[in-house]
C-alpha cells in the first residue's frame, strides 16, 4: 500500500473527550482503534477478515467509512462501519471493568 498522509489527527479526536465520563478508557481505546482502522487499510482488511470474515476487494474497502461514537436515537455505536451494501456495528459493552 503507498504512502498515504493521515486525514485527521488522533489528538484532536482524543481532545474532545471530558476525560470525567464514567468511561474514559473505553473512549480513549476506542478512538484509537477507530483511527487506525480508518487510517490504515491494511489493518482494516486483516480486521475484517480476521474478526469477522468478511473479505472485501481494495475497491469495496477504499469506499468504507468508518466513524465513532455514533447516536442512533439515543443509543451509541461505539464503531461504525459502512458503505452502500454492508454496515458493522461495535459496541463495547464494558469492555474496560477493571480499576486501577
Amino acid at each position: 500500500y503507498p504512502f498515504k498522509m493521515m486525514t485527521e489527527n488522533i489528538l484532536s479526536r482524543l481532545f474532545k473527550y471530558n476525560i470525567k465520563v464514567n468511561t474514559p478508557l473505553e473512549n480513549f481505546v476506542t478512538e484509537v482503534w477507530t483511527y487506525l482502522l480508518k487510517n490504515d487499510k491494511r489493518l482494516l482488511h486483516n480486521f475484517l477478515i480476521d474478526s469477522l470474515d468478511i473479505n472485501l476487494s481494495e475497491n469495496e474497502l477504499n469506499g468504507l467509512v468508518v466513524e465513532s461514537q455514533i447516536n442512533r436515537n439515543g443509543k451509541f455505536i461505539d464503531i461504525e462501519i459502512y458503505n452502500k451494501d454492508l454496515i458493522i456495528f461495535i459496541v463495547a459493552l464494558s469492555l474496560f471493568n477493571f480499576s486501577v
